[in-house]
């Protein structure tokens, strides 16, 4: 057998390795919208500006040293 059939005998058996490795994993990736999405339905917030669905507008909201209406008019 040349070099080439060993490395590629050797990356099969290293490949294998890992799948019997891990066998019992799985691994998932959620983006991030979809993790929003989930967080919003379960607290009621719409969207990055976590205003429940009752929030009415001129209903006022504090975020750090900003205080703001629901309508989007800063006072």
């Amino acid at each position: 057998m040349d070099l080439s059939r060993w490395v590629a005998v050797a990356v099969w058996a290293g490949v294998i390795a890992m799948l019997v490795l891990l066998q019992g994993c799985m691994f998932f990736i959620i983006p991030g919208s979809v993790v929003a999405a989930i967080s919003d339905s379960i607290t009621g917030a719409e969207g990055r500006h976590c205003l429940a669905r009752t929030a009415q507008v001129g209903d006022l909201m504090s975020d750090a040293d900003d205080v703001s209406s629901a309508s989007g008019v800063v006072r």
